[in-house]
């Protein structure tokens, strides 16, 4: 998995390979940096280079989601792939992260 940051006032997280229970850590530890970075209003999470994830990922979001919202801060995932976006929508979660 690589994780990359840019931006200031939106935080944007750009999300690589498989997130599973080997790397959600990793993404866990960038997501919290993220919304917890100095004089960020928003944070997007940019998963178009994410080829699977599995359970731990879609909590990892969910937990940054809700981390966030106690901060006041926005917080979106962005460009997943079909098969993702499938996953997110049956379980019903594409509402609560803002998925576009």
């Amino acid at each position: 998995m690589r994780v990359s940051s840019e931006g200031t006032e939106t935080v944007v997280l750009a999300v690589a390979g498989e997130v599973d229970l080997g790397t959600a850590p990793s993404l866990e530890e960038a997501v919290t940096a993220a919304v917890e970075s100095v004089g960020a209003k928003a944070v997007r999470i940019d998963l178009a280079e994410v080829s699977f994830m599995d359970s731990t990922g879609l909590r990892v979001l969910l937990s940054g989601r809700q981390h966030a919202e106690r901060l006041g801060i926005g917080f979106t995932v962005a460009n997943p792939r079909p098969h993702l976006l499938k996953v997110m929508r049956v379980t019903g979660i594409d509402g609560l992260l803002g998925v576009s």
